[in-house]
C-alpha cells in the first residue's frame, strides 16, 4: 500500500512537471514568435523605408540629368553664336587687311 501512495504521489508530480514544464514551453515558444513577428515587421518597415529613399533618389536623380540635358543644350547654342560671331569677326578681319592692301598699293 505505501509502494502504491508513493507511486501516485510520485506520478503526481511527474504529470504536474510535465504540464508545467509544457506550458512554459508554449510560452517560450509563443515570445519567440511574437518577438520573430517584431523582427520581421521592423525588417519590413526598413525595406519600405528604403525603397522609398531609392525612389526619391531616382527622382532627384532624373531631374538632375534634365537640368544637365538642359544646360549641355544652352552650351551647344552658346557654342555654336560663339563660332558664328568668330566665323563672322575673321571674315570682316580679312576684308579690312583686303582693303587695307588695296588702299595702299594706290
Amino acid at each position: 500500500m505505501i509502494k502504491l501512495k508513493s507511486v501516485s504521489k510520485l506520478a503526481a508530480i511527474a504529470i504536474s512537471v510535465g504540464v508545467l514544464y509544457g506550458c512554459a514551453s508554449q510560452a517560450a515558444l509563443d515570445e519567440a514568435i511574437a518577438g520573430a513577428q517584431a523582427t520581421a515587421d521592423a525588417a519590413a518597415a526598413d525595406a519600405a523605408a528604403a525603397l522609398s529613399a531609392a525612389n526619391s533618389a531616382q527622382s532627384t536623380a532624373s531631374k538632375a540629368q534634365r537640368a544637365a540635358d538642359a544646360a549641355q543644350k544652352d552650351a551647344d547654342a552658346a557654342y555654336n553664336l560663339a563660332t558664328d560671331a568668330n566665323d563672322c569677326c575673321e571674315a570682316n578681319t580679312d576684308r579690312l587687311d583686303r582693303m587695307f592692301k588695296k588702299s595702299m598699293q594706290k
